[in-house]
This record gives structure tokens, C-alpha cells and sequence, in this order.
């Protein structure tokens, strides 16, 4: 329990540092960086390197170190950071500092920052001059605090050589006789002293060259090693000790996974061949580690990667880092709630690989295990499953073909690490696309799939009695696959949305004890969708995200639905997962619910998310009945003017209501007063014909949180929006 209350606080100082609304956010609990490409790291100290950015299929703001010694990422949240971007570069400052210039935020960048890690800091540096807007270029540690810059890209390519220099705050431009062409896509490496080498890029064609850049003498020096790597692109260089460079992977025509070392002092290019090495890719990042060994991540190929690799130069050795453990990508798995902060994951399938494995997620603990059951259910396409009390779990699957048809139900128990086939005497037939939910006690609620045709039937499954009964509601959904449904408190289950020939965008609530499906209307609701997912948000709402409508692109929107009111809302989180399809949710328990992967845009997503809503930073309903009249008796020309309202309908954290007054219909300005009753009167306000007031009311809580403001009402009987009718009459009749 401990371990839930500190991850929790994690979450809802997240949320305080991150959200536009500070009560909810998506929050990525993976304990690494997902995976990018075009994004920059640099070297802070021994064992430890900066990440910052890339693209993740939109521009990334999120800093990162990584610690060697301990084999960790660990995200960084800093007052103020850079803009999200793509294509900057990073060099060391020395002190625990890295400069950073550049890049692409959605226009060409030409800011300097300087992160500070014993700080955790990011500081906005306004040198005089400094290099244009660009991306695409290179930098790398000179010596003292120096930087060097050469080349990028703002639309067409150029050839400057800037330095800059920490202790000034100064970029200085050179002009060296020679130099390389203009050029992008290359890669450059402190290489000793006040050294740094270039190598490769694209100047209209893909280069091979090898530049040598001399601080002291301000020169370029082209070398002419007899054997080179062959001419690429976007790939990256590191030092590596005793004036030497470490190349890796770029492309050409393709890309490639080569290592090279080249070593000054001989001018010469050696091919390693380690036993193992990173797959081909090209927009990764490297950063020395000290001593011999250098730091990759991420980058691109087929689809953007994860990876975390070390090189260690004197056992010729790439090792891969795994920080984490968690279940491989996949789309088309369940996931349901099964204890305390805790959900489990069955099956799911990525191309022609499918998974029949069970892994329990801690909330408390941030992690994933595999649980190892003695026996286990064979994934099938389009299983359900669901919570069914007591930290048990149903799943009922089927397959239709080949013949003959298949219909498994299956309880899994966590206490036991166990699953057990149950063989009811009557159930389901075979199916797919169905969606279960739990109905409190040991029921679960299944409703419609497809077996082959879209089915309407609605099952309920009792395990006390190992029993499928089907239910015989007068009405309910049309028959459909692929909706969602979630427990919403007691008995009852939400159902949205599913596809029938078309997506569609439905709300039904069904009722257990009533046996009845009701179609609900709510004014607003989510957009047509299938193959989205929901999961119970605590009280009577549910969470929904993602789906796909058929025709257009893959959705990322969140909304919660709240029985009580009928309403859907649309959540603006300050983060959230990629748009996505076939992806798994699970309450977690109080205000949790966990997503797990799915199919987004650049293939199968393997990140962990967890949707956090703090109930403390909840502000109170806005009031909006709020109403002004002449006080019963006080007709004189001062009389005093009555305010009422109720209170919000959900007014569990009212503490206390703020009246605002002012002579500006935006009735700008400090409070008047304070109340803990519904009703104010504001004494003497009446009668001056010369002058009009405005008022609106918040609810506020004891936590300070206030709502957003009334609507707004006005002494006399005009035109409020434009305060031009003639004060003649009172707004409402004498209160009796």
C-alpha cells in the first residue's frame, strides 16, 4: 500500500506540472523513453546522457537521462523546458551542462538552451548573434566550454562554421579558408583536445568524406583514409577515447547497421564486427559514456524503435539494455481489473505471431510480470474477458473455423496462479468481437459478437452456479461486434458504439436486476467507432479511448461518460496515446485505469499508460441557475438586491460560495463576499439608476479549488451584452 501511495503522488505531481486541467491526466509509465527517432542526446557526466525530443508520430518535449551504473531512464520534469521538437542537436558543455540549438517545432528554430542537470533545469539563452533558424545540422564538444556548429538545412542547405561559447554567451561565426560543403544529414564527434570530426551527410548526394576541424587554428582539414565507411545520411557518431570516433548505421539507398571506429592519429577507418549489433536504422541518437563505451537509443527503419544498446570499444561488444520488462507490443488482447491497483492481460497477436500468455500489471509497483500458470486458455481471435470478483477473471472465446466451433469459458485465479476451463451445460455459441463486463458479485454480462453474422443476444454468466443464462430483454442493441462495454457501479453495464456494417455511436446502459437494455440520449456523445476500448473510472462513469470509424484515421480522443448526469465529455489531457485501434484498458482501482498497447499509426504501440483522475483537484460544478431580485419590502432608492442559486448537483466538495460584483458586465475584479449559504444580499445595491451591477458566483471546495463562474445576472432589466438598454425596471418580480 505504501508503494501505491508514492506512485500515486508521483502521478498527481504529474499532473500538477503537466495538465492544462489539473485533475486528470495520461501519464506514460514505462521507465524508459518511447520509441522515436530525430530525437538528440549528449553526454553529462560519466555513466550518465541527456535525450531530449524527436518525433513519436507528433514533435516530443520530454527529457530524459539515462545512468549506466544503474541501467535506468529516468524522466525529467524541469519548471520550462524547449518546445517540443524534431532534428535539433545537443552537445556537452562540461559542469553537467548540454547546449542545445534548433530543430523543428512546426517552423525552423533558431533558440539556444542549456540544460543543467544538478538543477534540472532548462535556461533560454539570447546571445546577440547567433546561427539562423535550421535543423538537421551538427554539433559537438570542442573543449572548455566551447561548441561547434556546421551545415543544416532551412530550406536549402549551408556551410557556416559558428562556435559558441558558454562563459560569454556568445556564438561566433568563422570563416575558415576551406570547409565542406553545405550539407545535412551528417554527424560530427569531439575527437580530442579542441578537435572535431565530421563525416558524411547529404549535399545533393549522399558523402563519404572525412573533415577534420581545428578550434586553435580555425581550419577545416579534408583526410583521405584509405579505407571509409560507404557515402550516407542520419546516422551518428560518439567519441570514444584516445582520439577516437564510433560510427553507427545512417542509409543511402537503405539503411544499414555497420560499426566503424576511426582513429585519429592513424587517419584510419576499421569495420568492427561484433557478434551482435542493433538492427539497421538511421535517425538514432549516440552519446559517450566515458572511458570506452557509448550510449545509443531509438532511431527508425521499418517503424521507430525503443532500444537501448551500450558499445563497449574494448570487448568490441554491443550489449542491449533492457530497463524494463513488460509484455511484447501486440492488438486484439483483454485486459480486465483483478486486485487491488493490479490488472491482468490475456493473449492478443501481432502479424502472424499470436500470445497465450498472462501477465499481472502493480500499479504500486510500476510493473509488469508473467505470471505461470500450469495450463492456460489458447488465445483465439477476439476473445472477452472480465473481473468476476474475489481476484478472479473470466474469459469465454471461440473460434468458428475450421469446424468444428469452439466455445471456451475459462476462470482465472490470481491467489492460485491458476486457470481453470469451465464446462457449463449450456453457453454461447462460438464467437468473436464480443464484449463482457462484470455486473458485481460473481456475474458477468456478455453481449453480441460475431458467429459468423453480428449477434443481439445478451448472456449473463454466474460462477457460483457455472451457469450461462440467456437473457430475453424486450429491447436492446441491434446485433454488432466490436463495441466496448465497462461495469458502472452496482448491476449495471455501459455499452457504446460498435459496428453492425457501420460503426456507430450508441449509448445503452444495461440493468441486472431489471433485466432491461435502455437506449440513452445524452446531448453530446463520441464520434461512430469500433475496436475502441472503456473501463470503469470509480462511481458510475467510465472511461473511453481511441477506435477507428471505419474510413477515416485512427482516433485518440479520451471521454468519460457519467450515468448520473447522462452526459459525455470530452477530456483535454495535456498528454495522451498515440491514436489507436485493438488496444486493452483496465480500472486499476480508485481513479486508475491502465491502456496497454494496440495499433496505431506506425504499428504495434507497446507503451504502458495510465489515466490518473485526482479527486482533490476536482473543482466543484459551475452554478447555473443563479438569480437577482428586489429584496421583499425594500423599495427605497438604496433597497438591497437578493442573489439565489442551488447548490451544484455534485456538490460533495462545496465549501463555500464567492460572489463577485462589478459595474463591467465581464464582472472583472476581486470578490465581494462569501457565504456558505444559497442565497446573498447585497445591502443598499438597489435603486441607483446611474449605476448597474453584474454579479456571478463560484463554488469553491476546502482545497481552494474553485468552479468555473456562473451565469451571470444584472441589477436592472437590459441588454447585458452590450449594457445600451435603459435602466428602467428590475430584472425579475419582487421576491413574495
Amino acid at each position: 500500500m505504501i508503494k501505491t501511495l508514492i506512485v500515486i503522488h508521483v502521478l498527481a505531481a504529474i499532473l500538477i506540472a503537466a495538465s492544462a486541467d489539473a485533475s486528470y491526466d495520461w501519464i506514460r509509465m514505462d521507465d524508459y523513453p518511447g520509441a522515436r527517432d530525430r530525437h538528440a542526446m549528449a553526454y553529462i557526466d560519466t555513466d550518465h546522457v541527456l535525450l531530449y525530443g524527436g518525433y513519436d508520430g507528433a514533435e516530443n518535449g520530454e527529457t530524459w537521462v539515462h545512468d549506466l551504473s544503474t541501467n535506468t531512464w529516468t524522466q525529467k520534469f524541469p519548471t520550462a523546458s524547449p518546445s517540443a521538437r524534431r532534428n535539433h542537436t545537443m552537445a556537452s558543455l562540461g559542469d553537467d551542462q548540454v547546449l542545445l540549438f534548433g530543430g523543428y517545432d512546426g517552423a525552423f528554430d533558431d533558440e539556444t538552451w542549456i540544460y543543467d542537470l544538478s538543477a534540472n533545469t532548462w535556461t533560454q539563452k539570447f546571445p546577440t548573434a547567433s546561427p539562423s533558424a535550421r535543423f538537421l545540422h551538427a554539433m559537438a564538444f570542442i573543449g572548455g566550454d566551447d561548441v561547434l556548429l556546421f551545415g543544416g538545412e532551412d530550406s536549402v542547405d549551408n556551410d557556416e562554421t559558428w562556435v559558441y561559447d558558454l562563459s560569454a554567451n556568445t556564438w561566433t561565426q568563422k570563416s575558415p579558408a576551406t570547409q565542406p560543403s553545405a550539407r545535412h544529414y551528417h554527424a560530427m564527434a569531439s575527437i580530442g583536445g579542441d578537435e572535431v570530426m565530421l563525416f558524411g551527410g547529404y549535399d545533393g548526394a549522399f558523402d563519404d568524406q572525412t573533415w577534420i576541424y581545428d578550434l586553435s587554428a580555425n581550419t577545416w582539414t579534408k583526410k583521405y583514409p584509405s579505407t571509409k565507411p560507404s557515402a550516407r545520411g542520419d546516422h551518428d557518431m560518439a567519441y570514444i577515447g584516445d582520439d577516437q570516433v564510433l560510427l553507427f548505421g545512417g542509409k543511402d539507398a537503405s539503411a544499414n547497421n555497420e560499426t566503424w571506429a576511426y582513429d585519429l592519429s592513424s587517419n584510419s577507418w576499421t569495420q568492427k564486427l561484433p557478434a551482435a549489433s542493433p538492427s539497421r536504422r538511421y535517425s538514432h541518437a549516440m552519446a559517450p559514456l566515458g572511458g570506452d563505451k557509448v550510449l545509443l537509443f531509438g532511431g527508425h527503419n521499418i517503424s521507430r524503435d525503443d532500444e537501448t544498446w551500450v558499445y563497449d570499444l574494448s570487448g568490441n561488444s554491443w550489449t542491449e539494455k533492457e530497463p524494463h520488462t513488460s509484455p511484447p507490443p501486440r492488438r486484439d488482447h483483454v485486459m480486465t481489473h483483478i486486485g487491488e491497483d493490479q490488472a491482468m492481460l490475456f493473449g492478443g497477436y501481432v502479424d502472424t505471431v499470436s500470445y497465450d500468455q498472462t501477465w499481472i500489471y502493480d500499479l504500486g509497483e510500476n510493473a509488469w510480470t508473467e505470471a505461470s500458470p500450469a495450463a492456460n486458455p489458447t488465445f483465439r481471435v477476439g476473445p472477452a474477458m472480465a473481473y468476476i470478483g474475489e481476484d478472479q477473471v473470466l474469459l469465454f472465446q471461440g473460434r468458428l473455423t475450421p469446424l468444428p466451433s469452439i466455445f471456451e469459458t475459462w476462470v482465472y485465479d490470481l491467489s492460485a496462479d491458476s486457470w481453470t476451463e469451465k464446462s457449463p451445460v449450456s453457453s454461447p455459441s462460438g464467437r468473436s468481437g464480443h464484449a463482457m463486463a462484470w455486473l458485481g458479485g460473481d456475474q458477468v454480462l456478455l453481449f453480441g459478437g460475431s458467429n459468423p453474422a453480428h449477434d443481439d443476444e445478451t448472456w449473463v454468466y454466474d460462477l457460483s452456479e457455472n451457469t450461462w443464462t440467456e437473457k430475453l430483454p424486450a429491447a436492446h442493441p441491434s446485433a454488432r461486434s466490436e463495441h466496448a462495454m465497462a461495469h458502472l457501479g452496482g448491476d449495471q453495464v455501459l455499452l457504446f458504439g460498435g459496428y453492425d456494417g457501420v460503426s456507430n455511436n450508441e449509448t445503452w446502459v444495461y440493468d441486472l436486476s431489471e433485466n432491461t437494455w435502455t437506449q440513452m440520449s445524452p446531448p453530446t456523445s463520441p464520434t461512430s467507432r469500433r475496436t475502441h476500448d472503456m473501463a470503469w473510472l470509480d462511481g458510475d462513469q467510465v472511461l473511453l479511448f481511441g477506435g477507428w470509424d471505419d474510413v477515416g484515421p485512427l482516433n485518440d480522443e479520451t471521454w468519460a461518460y457519467d450515468l448520473s448526469k447522462n452526459t459525455w465529455t470530452q477530456k483535454s489531457p495535456a498528454s495522451n496515446p498515440s491514436a489507436r485501434y485493438w488496444h486493452a484498458m483496465a480500472w486499476l482501482g480508485g481513479s486508475d485505469v491502465l491502456l496497454f498497447s494496440g495499433y496505431d499509426a506506425d504499428g504495434h504501440d507497446e507503451g504502458t499508460w495510465v489515466f490518473h483522475l485526482d479527486k482533490d483537484l476536482i473543482p466543484p460544478e459551475a452554478i447555473d441557475d443563479l438569480s437577482i431580485a428586489l429584496e421583499s419590502g425594500a423599495k427605497s432608492s438604496s433597497g438591497n438586491m437578493l442573489l439565489r442559486w442551488t447548490e451544484p448537483y455534485d456538490d460533495s466538495g462545496v465549501d463555500r460560495y464567492i460572489i463577485y460584483r462589478s459595474t463591467d458586465p465581464a464582472v472583472t475584479g476581486d470578490s465581494l463576499a462569501g457565504t456558505m449559504d444559497t442565497t446573498y444580499t447585497d445591502a443598499g445595491a438597489a435603486g441607483n439608476t446611474g449605476t448597474n451591477y453584474f454579479y456571478v458566483v463560484k463554488a469553491a471546495d476546502a482545497a481552494g479549488n474553485k468552479s468555473d463562474v456562473s451565469n451571470r445576472v444584472g441589477e436592472f432589466d437590459r441588454d447585458l451584452s452590450n449594457g445600451t438598454k435603459a435602466a428602467t425596471q428590475w430584472r425579475q418580480p419582487e421576491i413574495k
